[in-house]
């Protein structure tokens, strides 16, 4: 007999961002199969549940009044979703308390990673859960909630409910950056010129235990597709694992401010090693939802300008936008970079934050 808990929580519902997002096709319904390398980040939003008279469900932090309270909100079908599936009265009343930290409708699976983290947080709660699959209860919320459920780097193809963990994948230093614009994802689909593109191709790496700090070089791929230039400003070949030039003389104020607070390392100081070598397989990859993306929200480009201009060694759009990322090599170039764009775009949402490696690490709660 299981044990009834109380107050589980807070259980993480970490950023999702697609590393690479390609469109690979259209079913007959008019879903999009995607292949993607996905990764988690440790800012996200916040779920904490509790036993309570009546369901209540209650929204705090920096974005709370941009998100419904009703039930179109994922958290609260996630809720009734699992108590569906439980034997009568074995879903007594719960009270939901969600801390939105992730700007909405952005492109890295907030409302996806709140209902991840409600089914689980649930399921320690009510128990009795041992026949249930909390992923095929996810699915039908969202093609993002099954990869959300384990947050860990994967391989996603599909519509999103095919989700393979990638072994030995290092974690990332990342800055998120959101200029404050809502783009909507079947806007974005509904221009993509092309549903039919080139595979991301399967990137397999050497078994070898490496290291939280290391991967290792992709050995071949599934797929021999040759792909084109990148869209994130990528005009080396992937062959070059070197950074972007440093700042000439006429630099713009994201990167005055950048090498101002110590953002930029000298070349020789910048590690040799996995992290570049994953940035290099990532410059062959697209995200083929940026272009469209772009023309409903041209501010996009200015998100990623300001990104080039830190010296990312990677940039690119999450999902269907409009949030941006870029790669760095060490938590100082990410901290510092964030801070620089930080000060020319103080109105902006903009974060320094680390990936979760593929380590087996728990984060799903407290």
């Amino acid at each position: 007999m299981s044990v009834i808990a109380s107050a589980i929580g807070p259980v993480q519902a970490p950023a999702k961002i697609n590393l690479a997002l390609h469109v690979v096709g259209q079913r007959d319904d008019g879903y999009h199969l995607l292949e993607s390398v996905a990764v988690f980040t440790r800012f996200g939003d916040r779920v904490t549940v509790d036993r309570a008279e009546a369901d209540e469900f209650v929204v705090t932090g920096p974005y709370a009044d941009a998100i419904p309270i009703d039930e179109s909100n994922l958290v609260l079908r996630a809720r009734d979703a699992l108590r569906a599936a439980l034997p009568s009265g074995a879903g007594f009343p719960v009270s939901i308390s969600l801390e939105k930290n992730l700007p909405p409708a952005s492109g890295i699976g907030g409302g996806s990673s709140d209902a991840a983290a409600t089914l689980k947080a649930l399921e320690r709660l009510w128990g009795g859960t041992d026949k249930i699959s909390l992923e095929e209860i996810g699915l039908p919320l969202g093609a993002d909630v099954p990869m959300c459920l384990s947050s860990s780097p994967a391989l996603v193809s599909g519509i999103g409910e095919n989700v393979e963990r990638i072994p030995n994948f290092p974690p990332l230093f990342i800055v998120l950056v959101n200029p404050g614009v809502e783009v909507s994802t079947p806007a974005v689909f509904s221009r993509l010129k092309v549903k039919n593109n080139p595979g991301l191709g399967r990137p397999v790496f050497d078994g070898r235990s490496t290291g939280a700090s290391e991967v290792r070089p992709p050995l071949r791929f599934a797929s021999q597709t040759a792909y084109p230039p990148l869209d994130g400003g990528e005009e080396a070949p992937a062959a070059m694992l070197g950074t972007l030039p440093l700042p000439h003389e006429n630099e713009g104020e994201v990167a005055r401010e950048a090498r101002r607070s110590g953002g930029y390392s000298a070349m020789s100081d910048r590690p040799v090693g996995g992290r570049e070598v994953l940035h290099a397989w990532l410059r062959e990859t697209r995200n083929d939802l940026q272009a469209p993306a772009r023309e409903l929200a041209p501010v996009i480009g200015d998100t990623l300008e300001a990104l080039r201009a830190t010296q990312a060694q990677f940039f690119r759009m999450s999902g269907s936008g409009a949030t941006c990322f870029g790669l760095y090599d060490t938590n100082r170039e990410a901290e510092a970079a964030a801070a620089a764009i930080r000060r020319v775009q103080p109105g902006w949402f903009v974060v320094a934050t680390q990936t979760f490696a593929a380590s087996g690490e728990h984060h799903a709660g407290n």
